[in-house]
């Protein structure tokens, strides 16, 4: 069975590259806090905080709302840094600093790097392809860090501020819940970049068998022109943008740029790609939403938010998610960035 059937939380490591030796957890609005120390459980209502010292922190510290729930809570970092989370943290010792670990609903934590790539531009179908590219990936590459799955950095994904419940970054999540690209049954490290320039760029080592996953990755033909942004292995962002204002759905998206796949859904189904109409490959788009695209420098940045408050059925990545390549792989050494 695939991975997705396995878990429904998964564990991100958050503001590692800071490598805090202090730090301040408070509850967010309205939330209260359960931390249990290793003598003791408190509770921690706002404007109260937590304060943890690397000096002091003798075994982990886990702050979760009442009863083990997810809860939101900011975490505050000297010189200023703070951000918000909803799910449980897990503080601990690691070599010289504090390391943070948030466990998150699966499809919350796809909400937060669909919010991180700019959601609010995207179009409703190129934003439900982007959710499943950015889930398979999520799951593709889980377990490259000791002690969590993924981190919250352009080396995995980025997370955005946790968005609104009625955002359309969680509306897409909960639209494709679970859903994920495959090929020989395995799940896709589904790459993605802001503009291929063009054309999308093959990453044939994959194909040759080095690291777990096998897919080609083909270079596919692209409505985008100009100067390329990102790696330009996978999806194009703005091409699967034009995709969706020419008429195409989510999956005739994917199945252009990862041909060859399988959309496989969380009941045990799975779905070929369509065929693509050639008519939605054209250059040519409403002027009003081309002006739009071309306007923004990037898709990224987090989005509006008022928090996230509700638990979507868990229990226990400028723009630039996805660049990282698959483990084991030897693409070259500025695949992973843009």
């Amino acid at each position: 069975m695939l991975a997705l059937t396995l878990a429904t939380t998964i564990h991100i490591g958050v503001l590692g590259t800071s490598h805090p030796t202090q730090l301040e957890v408070r509850p967010s609005r309205n939330s209260i806090l359960s931390v249990e120390l290793p003598d003791r459980t408190e509770i921690i209502h706002e404007p109260n905080s937590l304060h943890l010292d690397f000096q002091q922190l003798e075994s982990p510290v886990r702050v979760t709302g009442p009863n083990g729930s997810f809860t939101k809570f900011v975490i505050c970092l000297p010189g200023g840094v703070e951000k918000e989370y909803y799910g449980r943290l897990e503080v601990r010792r690691h070599y010289y600093f504090l390391q943070m670990v948030v466990e998150m609903d699966r499809e919350f934590a796809v909400a937060s790097v669909l919010a991180a790539e700019g959601a609010s531009v995207l179009p409703r179908e190129a934003l439900r392809a982007q959710a499943i590219v950015a889930r398979s990936y999520m799951l593709a590459i889980g377990g490259r860090h000791e002690g969590f799955d993924l981190c919250d950095t352009t080396h995995c994904q980025l997370l955005a501020t946790p968005p609104s419940p009625n955002s359309e970054a969680v509306k897409a999540a909960l639209d494709t819940r679970g859903q994920v690209l495959t090929f020989r049954n395995k799940i896709v490290p589904a790459m993605y970049s802001q503009n291929c320039g063009g054309r999308t760029k093959a990453f044939g080592s994959v194909a040759n068998g080095a690291g777990p996953h096998d897919y080609p990755f083909p270079s596919v033909e692209c409505s985008r022109s100009g100067h390329a942004s990102g790696h330009g292995v996978g999806l194009c962002q703005l091409g699967a943008m034009n995709m969706a204002v020419a008429g195409a759905n989510a999956e005739q998206i994917l199945s252009h740029y990862f041909p060859g796949t399988v959309l496989a859904l969380p009941n045990g189904m799975r779905r070929p790609m369509m065929a693509v109409p050639t008519s939605l490959h054209e250059n040519e788009i409403p002027g009003i939403y081309k002006t739009r695209v071309l306007s923004r420098q990037s898709l990224g940045g987090p989005t509006a938010s008022n928090g996230f408050s509700v638990d979507m059925g868990g229990r226990g990545a400028s723009s630039a998610p996805g660049k990282s390549v698959p483990p084991g792989s030897h693409a070259p050494v500025h695949a992973a960035t843009s």
